[in-house]
């Protein structure tokens, strides 16, 4: 049995599959990355033994336990997966990806244009339909989930990842996606966004992004350094319609814990403050159900369209909406002077249920 040491050993053993498909399997230990593992064959699975976690709750300290993934240099992703062929079926589960940063800072790393450069797991050059995404955790890196550029992604499945302590925790702006689900992350202590979703892409190309779910994700101190120019947000869904955002708990957007390259322990951390939206959508027909906003800074939740439907949240900060049709039922206020603020067309046309009207602010043109 030959023993897998190196990147280039295990790209080997993933071009082995190029005729039938299979899985390259990987014993704990550290693996470090020259260049990317390019999955490229259908129904491929990348596994490792166990996945590596971190030595904290907020991916400050490298783990030296697990199967990890380590990059060397910071212009690449560490996996690539788009395939040639269809049906497609790629999988990648059970493993750790570290950057190649010292100490954890990762402010400023992200560059849209650039979306592959340090990126864990990259969906941007090809097809991917009924991917699965596992118990993978990321630390340390630009981005923990990149899919951008000419991907089309379909019936995707990313769940039980880890994104701690990377400047973004998802990047989503491919040419078309189509049934893509995010269930049971955690997305904490990014300096910028944790999900950054940007539709302008797949508009371009007239492709269309249809039913993302982005469902039960912890996000956790979001956007509190953020470096680029777009609005800060913990979650901030731009151009994306008809999707859904359900039964997750956001939590202190705009705050950033830094640490020093030296220190060694969680209770060494400084603590930053800003101020940034829980959750900001532009987008028409969207379904936002059952999610909970805490130690807001701004507004929990604003939302610019047409049509989209806010049921049973629960928020500490001020809810916005400005667009036409839209609907709020059960809307609750976990502070006393939090309100629901109508602009605009949404003024006259917002249809309410189970809402307390001395909590309603109607601001006409």
């Amino acid at each position: 049995m030959n023993v897998i040491q190196t990147g280039a050993e295990i790209q080997a053993a993933l071009d082995k599959l190029c005729n039938t498909g299979g899985k390259v399997y990987l014993p704990v230990g550290c693996y470090p990355l020259d260049a990317p593992l390019v999955i490229d064959t259908p129904s491929s699975h990348l596994q490792g033994e166990v996945w590596a976690y971190n030595l904290d709750p907020n991916g400050v300290f490298e783990t030296p336990y697990g199967t990890k993934l380590r990059l060397n240099g910071k212009d690449h992703p560490a996996v690539s997966i788009g395939v040639k062929a269809l049906p497609a079926g790629a999988m990648v589960s059970d493993i750790g990806i570290q950057g190649d940063i010292l100490g954890m800072d990762t402010r400023g790393m992200f560059d849209c244009k650039r979306p592959f450069a340090s990126a864990g797991l990259y969906l941007g050059g090809q097809r991917v339909d009924q991917g699965d995404f596992s118990k993978v955790s990321c630390c340390g890196l630009a981005c923990a989930v990149s899919i951008a550029e000419n991907a089309e992604i379909d019936a995707c499945d990313f769940r039980k990842i880890n994104m701690d302590g990377c400047c973004v925790g998802v990047y989503f702006a491919p040419a078309a996606s189509y049934y893509a689900h995010f269930n049971r992350c955690v997305i904490a202590d990014t300096p910028s966004y944790g999900f950054f979703a940007d539709g302008s892409n797949s508009i371009q190309q007239k492709r269309g992004i249809h039913n993302v779910d982005i469902t039960d994700i912890h996000f956790v101190r979001n956007c509190g350094a953020n470096h680029l120019a777009e609005e800060p947000a913990a979650v901030y869904l731009k151009q994306i319609s008809r999707c859904a955002f359900r039964d997750n708990i956001v939590d202190a957007p705009g705050t950033f814990w830094y640490y020093e390259r030296i220190d060694a322990e969680n209770y060494t951390r400084q603590v930053y403050k800003t101020t940034a939206i829980g959750l900001y959508i532009i987008g028409n027909q969207n379904r936002i159900f059952n999610n909970v906003f805490l130690h807001s800074s701004r507004e929990s939740v604003r939302i610019e369209g047409n049509g989209n439907v806010l049921m049973c949240n629960v928020a500490d900060g001020d809810v916005i909406l400005d667009g036409e049709n839209n609907t709020v039922n059960a809307l609750s206020f976990s502070t006393e002077g939090a309100k629901l603020i109508l602009k605009g067309a949404a003024a006259d046309s917002t249809l309410l249920f189970g809402v307390d009207e001395s909590r309603v602010v109607r601001l006409p043109y």
